[in-house]
């Protein structure tokens, strides 16, 4: 993909990332400050297997990556153990990765998609040594997974085939952090009956979205100035690949947590049957248990979290595919969590007054 700077925001223009070149360059930069044959010697060869990697000589595999990032003292297994945990815990982060990227990020339920025909192409790789390119390629088949998944691993703003993508995955992320309700009015944008508006509405996206007037017209404009919407036929249409960083651990997405769960424990009416259903045409449902729990039992529970997660990406997937043709009635906020507050005061037991 490549990026042009706008109005101060990175937006998507074209795809031209050449992923094999990406793969060298992400040699060089692990190499840092030693030759090639230093770092070759490092690596336990006799001859200068870096410089072949480099020159294009040598494929790099998927292993020769993790070798390069251990020797730098970071952590592969670890990093990858974070996808692994949403699939399956047997499978090996040299050996397996294909497996673990495409089942982690559920990448073969994207049929919609155009990336989808590679992605299926490259499931079928057979290989366990599998080339650093056709890892990179299958990670950029879904938005932000590249550099998201990069960013446990290496510094992207200083690779430069990555500068772009990576600035435009900051400039995203600074955006929902700060201005949280963008998804939500985005979605609103989405819904069939909007579609079906004579003109724009901020009202109608406001009832939709739960945002408030300035929040709608405020998200509205950052979303123009990242292109992802754009105006037509007197209302907006999406032609960006929104704001999902459902898998990202940046800090900084925190606030857009609290505002999502904020949301429903302001708004969520005790008593369904009371509401005026002139808009609320889905189903809505929300339980909330606190109780002491065993070791064992919170387990069972985080578990059960990271398999309904899952299973919701799973439902939600219906609705590019069998369910394609149903109309969207409206925006739908699905909050998963289960938390003890013992981690969350356990930072600051200084400032509790027992």
């Amino acid at each position: 993909m490549e990026f042009e700077q706008a109005s101060n925001r990175y937006v998507l223009t074209h795809e031209i990332i050449d992923y094999d070149q990406l793969a060298k360059d992400l040699v060089v930069h692990l190499r840092d400050d030693l030759t090639q044959r230093d770092l070759s010697l490092h690596l336990g060869y006799s001859f200068n297997q870096v410089g072949k990697w480099e020159s294009g000589h040598t494929r790099v595999r998927w292993s020769n990556f993790c070798d390069l990032l251990e020797f730098r003292g970071i952590e592969v297994k670890k990093v990858i153990d974070r996808i692994v945990e949403y699939v399956a815990s047997d499978l090996d982060y040299r050996d397996d990765i294909l497996e673990i990227i495409i089942k982690g990020y559920t990448l073969l339920e994207k049929k919609g998609e155009d990336s989808y025909e590679k992605i299926k192409r490259i499931s079928q790789t057979t290989s366990k040594q599998i080339d650093l390119a056709t890892i990179l390629e299958l990670l950029d088949c879904s938005e932000h997974i590249l550099i998201y998944q990069l960013s446990d691993l290496i510094d992207c703003s200083q690779i430069r085939l990555l500068e772009n993508k990576y600035q435009i995955y900051q400039d995203r992320i600074d955006a929902i952090a700060e201005n949280p309700m963008i998804p939500a009015v985005r979605a609103s944008l989405e819904l069939s009956s909007y579609k079906e508006l004579k003109e724009h509405s901020d009202q109608f996206v406001a009832i939709h979205s739960g945002a408030s007037l300035v929040e709608v017209k405020h998200a509205l404009s950052i979303m123009q100035g990242h292109r992802e919407i754009e105006k037509k036929a007197r209302i907006y249409k999406v032609i960006g690949p929104g704001y999902s960083f459902s898998h990202s651990r940046n800090p900084r997405l925190r606030n857009f947590n609290k505002t999502m769960f904020d949301l429903a424990g302001r708004t969520y009416p005790v008593d369904l049957n009371d509401c005026d259903r002139t808009y609320a045409k889905t189903v809505s449902n929300s339980s909330i248990l606190v109780n002491p729990v065993s070791q064992k039992v919170s387990q069972e529970l985080a578990n059960l979290i990271r398999d309904v997660h899952s299973k919701v990406y799973d439902i939600l997937a219906k609705d590019q595919t069998e369910y394609k043709d149903e109309p969207k009635e409206n925006v739908q906020v699905i909050t998963l969590g289960t938390f003890t507050p013992a981690i969350l005061n356990s930072h600051r037991k200084d400032d509790l007054h027992l």
